[in-house]
């Protein structure tokens, strides 16, 4: 989950500003529970209910890069802000909006929802049509944990799919 940045966007982002990520995908594929659980070190409360509109998740995070003056390998802390948004199609108004300026986003499927997969490229045209060209995008096959009789999506076609948008 480290993003893939380099250059200015990157460097002005570890000077000081947030890295906007935003994480999307049909309701009920685990995007909330994914994000809690990387930004809190911990599985949420099972009582959690569905995400309406925007929840927002942060989580200070170190990377290393290249100091530019000195083109020697330095660590440098940022906070990464998550958006983690709801999938119902009657949030898309609220959602949408807060896809711009995002820096990267996750587009999450779950294996063992095959309607979640078929809108995978919906999710990744709202991202190019709302955050821009520079929002770095990565695919998340959740629920991979299932037994695989349960799995309605292959590897295969999880691969073909990053193949064909060059995740």
């Amino acid at each position: 989950m480290t993003p893939k940045y380099t250059g200015t966007k990157l460097q002005s982002v570890a000077n000081g500003e947030a890295f906007k990520a935003i994480v999307i995908g049909n309701a009920n594929v685990g995007k909330t529970r994914m994000t809690y659980l990387f930004v809190n070190n911990e599985i949420p409360p099972v009582t959690k209910q569905e995400t309406i509109g925007v929840e927002y998740y942060g989580k200070t995070m170190v990377f290393g890069m290249l100091d530019k003056s000195t083109r020697q390998p330095v660590n440098k802390s940022m906070r990464v802000s998550f958006y983690d948004t709801a999938g119902q199609e009657k949030y898309d108004a609220i959602t949408f909006s807060h896809y711009r300026k995002a820096m990267g986003a996750l587009v999450c499927y779950s294996v063992s929802d095959r309607n979640s997969f078929e809108a995978v490229e919906k999710w990744i045209d709202a991202i190019q049509e709302n955050a821009g060209p520079n929002c770095q995008i990565i695919l998340v096959a959740n629920k991979c944990d299932i037994n695989r009789t349960e799995w309605s999506v292959s590897k295969e076609e999880g691969y073909a799919i990053a193949t064909k948008y060059k995740l």
